[in-house]
C-alpha cells in the first residue's frame, strides 16, 4: 500500500490523539537532506537553538531512523535528551498496536485480520456521557453471550450501557477501535 500525504496526515492526525505530548513537527519529505533541513528549521522555530548560534551544527545530533519517502515528526521532543525523527508509520503502530492499513481501510488487511476472531464477539462498556467505548469481554461462542447477558442481568450494575457485537460485522472504524483497546485488555483481564 502505498501512502500518499493525505494518508500520513490522517495517521499523524490519530497519533495526536492517543499522545500529543510525545510528538512534535510534521514533516513530509523526499530525501534525508530534506528531512535535516526542515527539522532544524522547526528547532530553531520553536527556540530550541538560537539562529545565531555558530556551533549548531556541531551541537545538534538529529537520530534520524529513515524509512524513505513519507511523513516525519520528532519523538520525545524535551522529554529526552536526543533529538529522534521517526516515521509517522512506525509511530502510528508502536503507539496503537495496529497496522497504519487497517486505520487506513485497507479492506484485505482489514479482512486478514477479522479472519482471526471466527465466532468471536466483544462485549462493550459504552459510557453515554463521553460517547466512547470499551471492551468488557471478548466472548467465543454464541452460548457465552447468552450466559453473560444473564449474569449481567443479576447485577446492579450499569449493565444497560452495554452492547454485545460480532467481529466480523464491526465496520472498519469498530473494529480498528477494538485493535487498539485488544491487548491493553488481553494485559488487565
Amino acid at each position: 500500500m502505498i501512502l500518499n500525504k493525505k494518508d500520513y496526515d490522517a495517521l499523524y492526525e490519530e497519533l495526536m490523539l492517543i499522545n500529543e505530548e510525545n510528538y512534535q513537527g510534521k514533516f513530509y519529505v523526499t530525501n534525508v537532506k530534506d528531512l535535516e533541513e526542515q527539522a532544524l528549521q522547526f528547532l530553531i522555530d520553536e527556540n530550541y537553538f538560537d539562529e545565531k548560534d555558530k556551533d549548531i551544527d556541531e551541537n545538534l545530533s538529529l537520530k534520524i531512523s529513515w524509512k524513505g519517502e513519507g511523513m516525519y515528526c520528532f519523538s520525545g521532543l524535551g522529554f529526552i535528551h536526543e533529538y529522534s525523527l521517526k516515521n509517522v508509520i512506525d509511530l502510528f503502530e508502536t503507539e496503537t498496536e495496529v497496522s497504519h492499513k487497517i486505520f487506513l481501510g485497507d479492506h484485505i488487511e482489514i479482512e486478514k485480520a477479522k479472519s482471526k476472531f471466527t465466532n468471536v464477539y466483544v462485549e462493550w462498556n459504552i459510557d453515554i456521557f463521553s460517547q466512547t467505548f470499551s471492551i468488557k469481554e471478548i466472548i467465543e461462542d454464541k452460548k457465552a453471550i447468552n450466559n453473560s447477558r444473564s449474569l449481567s442481568n443479576k447485577e446492579n450494575s450499569q449493565q444497560k450501557n452495554c452492547e454485545f457485537e460480532s467481529i466480523k460485522e464491526m465496520d472498519n472504524n469498530t473494529f480498528y477501535e477494538l485493535l487498539k483497546q485488544y491487548n491493553k485488555h488481553l494485559l488487565t483481564s
